[in-house]
């Protein structure tokens, strides 16, 4: 099965042939979870920074505005790794994993009110360079309907449907005590 006639270069890590980095987990080894929380680690330690002051001087467009643009580069950086991990095999199964793992992903980050990497994921996620992969997205036999729910409760969450209302209250349901 092949979604595109586009033949991709098949990839070989950078760091394979280095000795040094036999610790750095496969892929495979990586839970949604554990991904959810080195997410939200990263991105926690990013917008910690960001100070009233940032965020008045960035609406204003003055200088002095480098932890909101360090904030927007992680946050991009999430994005479009996403997409070129889902996008890096020709194998469709292999997308399909991918993409599930990343729909598990989103909806852990959510689930530890990680709003940014979960908009991350999900934005990546409902990109046209991946949704106009038909098997592995709307066909992917790897999804279940629970998981497929998720993502269309996620995408949800991101519609802009009166000024964001669905995603402001799922942040203001977060804020109340677990």
């Amino acid at each position: 099965r092949n979604e595109s006639s586009v033949k991709m270069p098949s990839r070989r890590s950078r760091h394979s042939s280095h000795s040094g980095n036999q610790n750095i987990p496969k892929a495979a080894d990586v839970s949604p979870s554990a991904l959810a929380d080195a997410l939200t680690l990263l991105e926690g330690g990013i917008y910690s920074r960001i100070t009233p002051a940032d965020c008045v001087a960035h609406l204003l467009q003055l200088p002095g505005t480098e932890n909101i643009s360090v904030a927007t580069a992680a946050n991009n950086r999430i994005v479009n790794w996403v997409k070129k991990s889902i996008l890096r095999s020709n194998d469709v199964d292999a997308r399909c994993a991918v993409y599930k793992f990343f729909v598990n992903t989103a909806e852990e980050c959510k689930l530890r009110r990680n709003f940014s990497s979960m908009v991350a994921v999900v934005n990546a996620l409902q990109s046209p360079v991946i949704t106009v992969l038909v098997l592995t997205t709307k066909e992917n036999p790897q999804m279940k309907k629970k998981e497929k729910q998720m993502l269309e409760e996620l995408g949800e969450l991101l519609d802009p449907v009166r000024n964001h209302r669905a995603y402001r209250q799922a942040v203001d349901q977060s804020r109340q005590p677990c």
